[in-house]
This record gives C-alpha cells, sequence and structure tokens, in this order.
C-alpha cells in the first residue's frame, strides 16, 4: 500500500502497513515497537486467537476477549491482532474479581472467552493470555497463508467487535457494543480538532498521557488516533503523577521530539509546581483533557504549569466524542470560558420539554454522528442549553456522575450497598470537600441489626471497614464512598420515599452522627456520640486546641430532643439553663454517652442531662437541666 507521509491512514488496513523499522510505539520499559515489529506481534495474536476458536464448540456469537493493559505499546498488538481473528475485544475498567463476577453473572462472558494481559485472575503460568475456565492458550507462528490473507485484508468495518461498558441507570453493567468503523472513523477525524493545539503531520511527536485506553477517551487518543498519522508516537507508559509527566517531557525534548500530552480534569486540577515543566515547555505540543468538564479552577492550574490551555473534550462511552471547547484569557487577565462546539463530523440538537429537536433553546442533547451506530438522534443524559455559538451544560438527566473522570451510578453503588448484611437502605451522592476540595462520594446508610450491633460492639470505623472491604470487590477505591453516616430510619415522605433533603441533613457539620441506645428505666432518650474531628463546634473556639465548648453541650442536648422527637421541631428555645457543670474536657474522635431524662419543673418542662465517656459512667464530662417554661 502507498504511504503518503501526510495522508490519514485507515485505521482498517492497520495490519496492511509497510514492514519497515518506523518507531510506532515505545513501550513502557522504553522498548520501541516499530511498524513491522507491531504488525508480526499482532499477527501472532491473530493466530492464538484463531487457534483458540477452532478448539471450542460452535457459538452463536463471536469469542470474546476481555483486553486490559495499561501500557497502550502492548494493548495495540493485542487489539489489532483479535480483531483480525474475529473476536470480540471488551474493554473493562478494571481487574476486580467482583468485575467478572458480574460480568458471568450477567452473561456477558461465559465459557470459551479469554482473558489476555493484566488480568489479575488468570493464572500466573499464562503467558499472554488464557481462557475463562483457567485453560492456557498456545501463540503458534502464523503460517504463510494466515499471513497472506491478513496483510491483504481490511478489517470487517460492519462487524460490532469492540464492546465497552457502563454501568448505566440500573446499577448493573451495561454493554455498549461498536462497530469497528465507527470506532475508526471518530479516531481519523480528531486530527481536525487537535491541529487546535498545534499538532500537525511534520514533525515526530510523542503522545503521552495519564489516561488508561481501557475506556473510550483514551483508547482513541493515545492508543487509535496516533496509527493514523506517520508522525505520532504511541507512548506506552500511563503516567501517573505529574513528576512523571514532566519527566517524560525533558526525555521527549532530549529526544529530539515533541509531545502531546492527553490528560483528564483529575490529574490536570493537581498540576501544583509549574516550575516542573518550565525548562521543557518548548517541546510540549499542547494537552488534551476529557472525561469530564474542567474546572476554572483546574483549567488555570494546567496553563500555570503547561503554558497553555488544554483542548477540553466532552463525550460519553455511548457518543464518543460530542463537542470540544477551549478556555481563553482576556488581556486583563480574566478567565473566559467559550461555549461547547461540535467534533468534526458531529451534529448537536437540543430535545425540548415538547419532544421536538430544536436548533437553540433547553433541554437534554441530541447528537448525531457516523461514528454513533444510528441514523436518527442520539437522545443523551446531559441537559445544555444550545444557541447558534454552541452550548453550555445544565448537569445530568440520570444519576450518573463522574468523580475525578470515572464515571459511577449512584444506584448502582446503593444496590451493591443493600445487598451487604450491615445495610437495610442507603443513599449515596456526590459531595466535594476536604483536602483540595477533591471530588467523592458520600454515603448515607440505614443500617441493618447487624450493621447496628457491630458499631455498638467494635465502633463506627471497623463498620466502614467492614463494608468497604466488601465494596471494593466490585468499585475501584475511587468510586467507594468517602464519607459515611448510619441511622437507624432514613425519613421518608407521605408515599413512603426518603427525602433527599434529610439524607443530606446527616452531614451537617454541626450534628454528631448519634446513635440510639435503649434507655433506662428513668430515662427519655440515650444516645452514643461519636464525636468527629469535623464537627463545625470544634473549629474557632480554642485558637490553641479542639476542644467541644460547654455551649455546644447544651445545644446538642437541645437538638438530640427535636430530632428524636422529645420536642416538636419548631418548639421555642429553652428558657433558661440551671446546675451547668463542666467537669472534664472533650476532645475530637471521642465518643460519649448522652442520657437525657424528661419530666415537670414549676415554670413548664425540664430536661435533664449528662454527658460521659462511653463505657466509662464515672467519666463526667457535664451535667445540667434545661428548661422549657410553658406557653412560650
Amino acid at each position: 500500500m502507498p504511504v503518503n507521509d501526510r495522508a490519514v491512514l485507515p485505521l482498517a488496513h492497520a495490519l496492511m502497513r509497510p514492514l519497515t523499522e518506523r518507531v510506532l510505539a515505545l513501550a513502557a520499559d522504553g522498548r520501541p515497537v516499530t511498524d513491522r515489529g507491531f504488525v508480526e506481534e499482532a499477527l501472532r495474536w491473530c493466530a492464538a486467537g484463531k487457534a483458540h476458536v477452532r478448539r471450542i464448540p460452535p457459538r452463536s456469537r463471536p469469542t470474546r476477549a476481555l483486553l486490559h493493559a495499561e501500557d497502550a505499546a502492548q494493548f495495540l498488538p493485542a487489539l489489532f491482532g483479535l480483531w483480525s481473528a474475529g473476536i470480540e475485544v471488551c474493554l473493562t475498567g478494571d481487574t476486580l474479581a467482583g468485575t467478572l463476577e458480574r460480568l458471568r453473572a450477567g452473561g456477558m462472558v461465559e465459557t470459551g472467552d479469554l482473558l489476555a494481559l493484566d488480568w489479575a485472575q488468570a493464572p500466573a503460568a499464562a503467558r499472554r493470555m488464557t481462557a475463562l475456565d483457567g485453560g492456557p492458550v498456545e501463540f503458534p507462528e502464523p503460517d504463510d497463508a494466515l499471513r497472506t490473507r491478513i496483510r491483504r485484508t481490511p478489517l470487517p468495518e460492519s462487524q460490532p467487535l469492540l464492546t465497552l461498558f457502563t454501568s448505566g441507570t440500573t446499577g448493573d453493567p451495561e454493554r455498549v457494543p461498536k462497530r469497528l468503523g465507527e470506532v475508526f472513523a471518530e479516531a481519523e477525524s480528531l486530527s481536525e480538532a487537535l491541529h487546535e493545539v498545534g499538532v500537525a503531520d511534520d514533525a515526530p511527536f510523542w503522545v503521552s498521557g495519564t489516561v488508561t485506553p481501557q475506556h473510550i477517551y483514551g483508547l482513541l487518543f493515545r492508543a487509535l488516533w496516533p496509527l493514523t498519522t506517520r508522525r505520532a508516537v504511541v507512548d506506552g507508559r500511563r503516567l501517573h503523577f505529574e513528576e512523571e509527566a514532566a519527566q517524560r517531557l525533558a526525555e521527549a525534548k532530549r529526544s529530539g521530539v515533541r509531545m502531546l500530552f492527553v490528560s483528564s480534569p483529575s490529574q490536570l486540577s493537581r498540576l501544583s509546581d509549574p516550575g516542573a515543566f518550565a525548562p521543557n515547555l518548548d517541546a510540549l505540543l499542547g494537552a488534551t483533557s476529557s472525561a469530564g468538564p474542567l474546572s476554572d479552577e483546574g483549567a488555570l492550574a494546567a496553563r500555570r504549569a503547561l503554558g497553555s490551555f488544554p483542548l477540553e473534550i466532552l463525550g460519553s462511552t455511548e457518543t464518543g466524542g460530542m463537542a470540544r471547547r477551549r478556555r481563553r484569557l482576556t488581556p486583563e487577565g480574566v478567565l473566559e470560558t467559550p461555549d461547547w462546539r461540535p467534533m468534526p463530523d458531529t451534529e448537536i440538537r437540543v430535545r425540548l420539554e415538547s419532544g421536538e429537536l430544536a436548533r437553540t433553546g433547553a433541554g437534554r442533547i441530541a447528537i448525531r454522528s457516523n461514528h454513533i451506530a444510528r441514523e436518527d438522534w442520539l437522545i443523551g443524559s446531559d441537559r445544555i442549553e444550545l444557541s447558534e455559538e454552541g452550548f453550555r451544560l445544565l448537569g445530568r438527566a440520570d444519576r450518573v456522575v463522574k468523580i475525578e473522570g470515572k464515571r459511577a451510578s449512584l444506584t448502582e453503588i446503593e444496590s451493591l450497598l443493600k445487598a451487604l448484611p450491615e445495610v437495610r437502605e442507603a443513599r449515596v451522592f456526590k459531595t466535594t470537600g476536604g483536602a483540595n476540595a477533591r471530588e467523592a462520594l458520600a454515603a448515607a446508610v440505614e443500617w441493618s441489626e447487624a450493621g447496628r450491633a457491630l458499631c455498638l460492639a467494635s465502633g463506627k470505623l471497623a463498620l466502614v471497614r467492614q463494608i468497604r472491604a466488601s465494596l471494593l470487590r466490585s468499585v475501584p477505591a475511587l468510586l467507594a464512598p468517602k464519607r459515611w453516616r448510619f441511622t437507624d430510619a432514613f425519613v421518608r415522605n407521605a408515599e413512603g420515599k426518603i427525602r433527599q433533603a434529610s439524607v443530606e441533613a446527616l452531614f451537617d457539620p454541626r450534628r454528631p452522627e448519634w446513635i440510639r441506645l435503649e434507655p433506662a428505666a428513668d430515662e427519655s432518650l440515650r444516645l452514643l456520640v461519636p464525636l468527629s474531628a469535623r464537627l463545625a463546634w470544634f473549629q474557632g473556639h480554642f485558637p490553641e486546641s479542639a476542644i467541644l465548648p460547654g455551649v455546644a453541650q447544651t445545644l446538642l442536648v437541645d437538638r438530640a430532643m427535636r430530632e428524636f422527637g422529645l420536642l416538636d421541631a419548631q418548639s421555642p428555645a429553652p428558657s433558661s439553663v440551671k446546675n451547668l457543670k463542666f467537669k472534664m474536657m472533650t476532645f475530637p474522635e471521642e465518643t460519649l454517652e448522652l442520657r437525657i431524662s424528661l419530666g415537670d419543673a414549676p415554670e413548664g418542662r425540664r430536661a435533664k442531662f449528662i454527658w460521659t465517656e462511653f463505657g466509662r459512667p464515672e467519666a463526667v464530662r457535664s451535667t445540667g437541666t434545661l428548661v422549657y417554661a410553658s406557653g412560650r
């Protein structure tokens, strides 16, 4: 096949490329992979796949291979070799045992399918690929007939030989099958958008990045698109940290090439040392970002470190890349955020509440593109406001969120939690807070008797650890909730639905996470009160030390009675406080016990209280009486 250095190389012809010694990729260990090496390794994968298919019983669908690799240079020949063998390649986000179990349970993989490359469940003796049932897969040398056929035959673009997975909105993993022609068309169209960050086909450059080829963004930008140009080199090593990215840029400069940096909002937002990149910025072509919009702070952090704003790509597994934008600074130094503009070969409309598709207005996004497997419009889950200039995002229409660029189904995580013996009901939502305002999930849990008993016996930390350990069998650590609140029962409305406001109120920084205990005969309320350091009451009262103030202890007594129904929520505040005594200081992360006894007083009602260290009733922290005047 004749080669034009400036032409886009059709990906369907990737295994028909000339067998030259041009470096196509750099493996994670630094080993160069040439055009010849790529094709030869892909042919070995093809031969292994075909030999395996001949050994298994006939089936109604193609054999599937779950392929997982951090090294993009190792990933590429496996991908194209399996495709050329007619094997459907499934890209999973992780190799957790729970992921494989759920794929089995959903009928998405079965005996006879394959695990390829980095699968933790594969036997250690397996060379590069193993059958799902543990049987080894041999890698024979490709014979002349196979070599000739593969070298002369384009890949079948009409076949759905790529599958990605999303969590969907039901909580179960959903397959997103894609025809090769759709994926190839999108990858081949990216050059037009990438010219906006200075990428041209007239000088060699590395395509390096922090994202994995397991997801659609990394697959397109770090693996497939570089094969369409004669000047790009796939940098196989994934860059996990800022220091690694800065070092890789320096290595590119020393090698006499430039570097395109393919990254994500979570990584770009953490670029905190502009000096790390500064000596070598003349070797940086530019940067791209996807897996979610980049925040204003993240965009500015990226510009400080990289010298320019990244090209942001908006998309999803189902739609591929839909739109792009690039921030800019005004002459006065003010950050400007332009509207999103459609990607090449993509049309955007908005579906109004009436169901009409329009060129302007607010509603759900509608997309049509040659890399989406349908002739009509695909209605997405994002709500937008569309104008002639582009569109703005208004939020999601479903319960899927992104945590540092990784999609999380809140429904899925809630379902996983509710399947645990310690949990009766759960609600999960996204929150931003803590160190560096990191995105994370928060979980409110209505515990079962087993969960409550574990907490009382061993403490909240032990309960959280046990629940997290179970959850981490099915979700990566990034998507496991970081903040937890437990309750005996959620507040529900007249229809029995949980009130979201009451769920979020459990995380009120002024509210302890108290646990109701069985009161003694003369007590109206008995509570176990773990005192988190996050409590607002510890902040700012004593400059040199975090101590629970006395006034907070009286206010918390009143709050507890209202929350547990001893007082009406609208009742006036206490008219007076009597017999108040403070005997010991209280510090963060201690666990106290609060006992309240209600009775009559000449003025109206009185509530006697005593705070003690949990398990040590003799260690009294404070005592007193709140008086509530009748008629007030």
